[in-house]
């Protein structure tokens, strides 16, 4: 216990003087803005370089801290992962189930990027109205996994009658060309 509390206050000690020296320094450097004027090269010198100096040991105060045995588990980082083989079947499950799947960053209605807004936008120009829009950001297994399962490394993924059609730019392209609006006709996706 005592070689804990050693450990903890030695931390903190190098916590406080850490938050003292970048304090000086951004003093240091407010202060040389709104006079207008150099306030002293050495005395911001010496405050970026204590700061840079105190730095390792915050560092090595956190690693030997994280490495405490006489830490309780409950302190501990909890990840939680789950098995690749169960996102793997989810997501296949998904593909399968349904003739048009996009795997988007936010939803139709309200895109999170850019690229998931103009795949939508491309399938809305198409006819379709109605495909199985699945969120990304609400579950980061499929985030990780979806890229896994089609080896693509970029979101949005489209997939018409279980096929992997592409991500944004093959979307576009295959728009451009025709070609997508043949494979959605081909799935029955497109309304009449």
């Amino acid at each position: 216990i005592s070689t804990s509390l050693f450990q903890r206050t030695k931390f903190f000690s190098f916590v406080r003087q850490f938050n003292m020296i970048r304090t000086a320094a951004r003093t240091v450097a407010l202060a040389a803005r709104v006079s207008g004027r150099s306030v002293g090269r050495s005395r911001a010198v010496f405050a970026i370089g204590a700061l840079r100096a105190a730095a390792p040991g915050v560092r090595a105060a956190r690693r030997s801290l994280a490495g405490d045995a006489g830490s309780h588990s409950d302190f501990e980082p909890q990840i939680k992962v789950s098995p690749d083989a169960d996102v793997h079947e989810r997501i296949a499950k998904e593909v399968n189930s349904h003739s048009l799947v996009l795997f988007m960053k936010g939803t139709p209605a309200f895109p999170q990027c850019g690229f998931s807004q103009a795949v939508a936008r491309v399938l809305e120009a198409e006819g379709v109205s109605q495909y199985r829009a699945i969120n990304v950001l609400d579950d980061p297994d499929v985030r990780e996994g979806v890229k896994k399962f089609s080896d693509w490394p970029t979101i949005p993924q489209l997939y018409i009658q279980g096929e992997f059609v592409g991500g944004c730019d093959i979307v576009l392209d295959l728009h451009k060309s025709g070609e997508l609006q043949a494979m959605l006709e081909g799935a029955g996706a497109v309304d009449a």
